[in-house]
């Protein structure tokens, strides 16, 4: 137990002075967080399993703790693998050259709808999110001399109207004839963090759900939680917690709309902690992770940070039940697992989990981050070696500057990948009047990233590759910086010096958790 001397009301009024004092963000911004968060906080600051230098150490990395400790250092047992299923494996790698049936995954994320976007308002204000309409004796702008008007189907700092989102769904339709499963991979709601309330949250997956269902070709779809789908923001509690700060009302809820595309044991996993795996066909599975239990933003983290909800142990689990079954396996999440958004022990078992298992593990899908880009995971023993990549597919909200986009993955029959192919729009034209008409968003084919990065095989050492390609070479770079942004206004507009590039480039690879502090949480390329 942390200190008990303060209260939980002294204790918002502190932070909201120094939110005030600071400008951090408007006032109703610092109350409305403030109020969400204070029981919560207070809650784990008296019943909290660390210590303090250990809340330091989970947080700010294990620089920050001096000794040893079982909640910063915490290690998972994981099974090594029995001679009948290398065995197994070989046969799965012989097999997996003949035939070369191929099927197509749609990979959508960070939606990110704001149902109060109005296109005429300011773009720029001292909140999270803007483009709305406000009285001005509660508005956001009066400080700001931007004068810059929201457009019709979005602009780049804000988030997405409903119109633009309805149209992106119209697209993917036409572009999905052949598209057998969808990965939805979390964000459902807009930046409004300090407004979010329980209601609304459910509202916003409701009617995302319907438009995915009526817009998804009848095809299967494997949805994620985000961590902006829960109240308050990013906290997700563990199962243990059955008070009034349980999260099973989240679970509940997106599982009953869910339920139409996953089948019962799925289901009753994700009622228990938000993940679960799913059996796309004989030799192919994917195993869907609630990887905001691995955040740092998470405040439920400094709870009890081994291995919340025991996601990792399971995880371990169902990739030796994938092995012995001869299957292939995606793993799906939101958040990436890497050196900025998890906690170092968190990250270190992922690594060993996806070292030991990488023979099975032919893709990772994320999201969370809006950008194109990817994580190249390096072994734990030795940092020169690659065991792994996550794919970050770009998001379809345009915040903070980026285009409207999705993805197509390209898969054979045991799930191993043969291209990856991005669909975007340019925000900026679609805005522009055609004569006194709105014009409709103008879709375009991105690239191909086999063919733009000559890759032959999605595997570890081909994006490394492709890494030092981007590190060394300015024309490979200035091609990785374009499809970031999806061509957008700002990348077109602004060159990327080298502390940009540095912020870019560093993120890309997952190395040494224990060795390397966190990076900034508040700190984007």
């Amino acid at each position: 137990m942390l200190n008990d001397v303060i209260g939980a009301d002294t204790m918002s009024l502190a932070i909201h002075e120094v939110c005030i004092i600071l400008q951090l963000s408007s006032p109703r911004v610092c109350v409305g967080l403030i109020d969400q968060m204070k029981d919560t906080v207070n809650f784990i600051r008296l019943n909290t399993r660390l210590k303090a230098t250990e809340v330091c150490g989970v947080l700010l990395g294990s620089q920050c703790f001096i000794g040893r400790s079982d909640n910063i250092f915490w290690k998972l047992d994981i099974p090594e693998p029995m001679l009948s299923q290398n065995s197994n494996y070989q046969n799965m790698r012989s097999n997996s050259a003949v035939g070369v049936k191929t099927s197509q995954i749609l990979h959508l994320t960070d939606i990110h709808l704001d149902l109060e976007y109005r296109s005429g308002s300011q773009i720029a204000c001292n909140e999270p999110i803007c483009c709305r309409s406000l009285a001005m004796n509660d508005s956001p702008y009066n400080n700001t001399n931007n004068i810059t008007n929201a457009g019709i189907w979005g602009s780049y700092p804000c988030d997405i109207p409903l119109r633009t989102v309805e149209n992106a769904f119209t697209e993917m339709f036409k572009n999905t004839k052949h598209v057998d499963l969808w990965y939805w991979t979390g964000d459902i709601v807009a930046h409004d963090i300090w407004k979010y309330s329980k209601e609304d949250n459910i509202r916003h997956m409701a009617l995302l759900t319907k438009l995915l269902v009526q817009y998804s070709n009848g095809s299967r779809v494997v949805p994620v939680v985000g961590n902006h789908e829960t109240v308050p923001v990013n906290c997700f509690p563990p199962p243990s917690i059955q008070n009034s700060y349980s999260i099973s009302w989240l679970y509940d809820e997106l599982a009953q709309h869910w339920a139409q595309w996953l089948p019962k044991d799925a289901q009753q996993l994700l009622r228990y902690a938000g993940y679960y795996t799913y059996v796309v066909n004989k030799g192919f599975r994917v195993i869907v992770l609630n990887t905001n239990y691995c955040s740092r933003l998470n405040i439920w983290t400094y709870y009890d940070p081994v291995d919340p909800a025991n996601q990792l142990k399971w995880l371990i689990k169902e990739l030796v039940i994938a092995e012995s079954d001869g299957y292939r396996v995606h793993i799906v999440g939101h958040v990436p697992v890497d050196n900025r958004e998890c906690t170092q022990a968190w990250v270190y078992n992922y690594l060993a989990i996806v070292e030991r298992f990488q023979h099975l593990i032919v893709g990772q899908f994320f999201g969370h981050t809006h950008a194109d880009e990817f994580r190249l995971l390096y072994s734990n023993h030795n940092i020169s070696r690659p065991i792994g990549v996550q794919i970050l597919s770009p998001s379809l909200t345009t915040f903070e500057q980026f285009n409207p986009s999705y993805r197509i993955i390209t898969v054979q029959q045991n799930g191993i990948i043969s291209d990856i192919e991005t669909f975007f729009f340019n925000i900026t034209d679609a805005n522009q009047l055609n004569g006194s008409s709105v014009r409709t968003p103008l879709w375009f084919y991105e690239y191909s990233m086999k063919n733009q990065y000559s890759i032959t095989s999605f595997t570890a050492n081909q994006f490394n590759q492709l890494y030092n390609l981007i590190t060394s070479y300015e024309q490979y770079f200035n091609l990785f910086y374009s499809y970031y942004y999806r061509f957008s206004d700002y990348s077109v507009n602004n060159i990327c010096n080298n502390q940009c590039r540095h912020k870019l480039l560093s993120d890309l690879i997952v190395i040494n958790p224990y060795e390397k502090l966190p990076k900034s949480l508040l700190q984007r390329g």
